[in-house]
């Protein structure tokens, strides 16, 4: 089955060349096996499920960038029936699996874009012992996906996502952290991409609101913003981003 299986997830592997091009219905067949596989009784109570499940869930999270539109609509239904099948009992599983997509360099935008949405949406239910392993891991690559400010996709996907993060995982940023996390989100401020700009706004501004101590941070990062709009050259670009900024820090202040 194991061996099936990881067939399935190769249909899906752009960077595995072992596997000839697979049709648009083969892919659907792909996704729709990866999905059913794991709800068959006998395969649930086997020492490898956790394996077939880590397969699953990152072939399925892969089909999501495949170019037809059908084969992603049925990887979307597969992984949340996935989730919502196997969560109470495989949570930590299903969350390793997300974050290692997270992590990837490069990752595809609509694979990348489903995982953080995920991982969003189950950072609530996360035991608190395993926040600040997942928090430690997730500065990183938070920071490489800022830099990714060419997609307005992605830019968009950490607008929710980093305010998700400092809400629910908050208490555990220590005082590096933030700093790398603000540096990263004020670099955006002066972006081209009014995505960007809004999306840096507000996790500053959540990182204020939810992070111990952020309030310490506000001086400093009012210092840099004053210092964009005082340079001897400033684009109308970097007026908006500053004005945007100062307004979403106003707000939480006075919230």
């Amino acid at each position: 089955m194991e061996e099936r299986m990881v067939r399935m997830y190769r249909t899906f592997d752009v960077n595995h060349d072992a596997e000839p091009s697979a049709e648009a219905k083969d892919r659907l067949s792909a996704c729709r096996f990866l999905a059913d596989t794991l709800m068959e009784g006998r395969y649930k109570q086997t020492a490898d499920f956790p394996k077939f499940l880590s397969i699953a869930v990152s072939g399925l999270l892969l089909a999501l960038n495949d170019p037809d539109s059908d084969v992603r609509l049925a990887a979307d239904e597969s992984l949340n029936k996935v989730l919502k099948t196997h969560l109470d009992m495989h949570q930590g599983r299903i969350q390793l699996e997300l974050y290692k997509h997270i992590k990837k360099n490069n990752a595809p935008v609509r694979s990348l874009r489903a995982a953080m949405l995920k991982f969003a949406e189950l950072s609530p239910l996360t035991r608190p012992a395993k926040r600040t392993v997942f928090l430690n891991s997730l500065i990183t690559p938070l920071v490489m996906i800022l830099g990714r400010v060419d997609s307005d996709v992605l830019q968009g996907t950490l607008q929710h996502f980093i305010p998700v993060i400092c809400k629910e995982f908050g208490l555990h940023f220590d005082s590096g952290q933030m700093q790398t996390l603000l540096d990263a989100c004020t670099d955006n401020i002066t972006s081209t991409s009014p995505v960007a700009r809004r999306a840096a706004a507000a996790c500053v501004a959540a990182m204020f609101r939810y992070c111990p101590g952020g309030d310490h941070f506000i001086p400093s990062t009012m210092q840099r913003l004053a210092q964009i709009v005082s340079a001897e050259e400033v684009t109308e670009t970097d007026v908006l981003g500053v004005y945007g900024c100062l307004n979403a820090i106003l707000a939480i202040t006075q919230s």
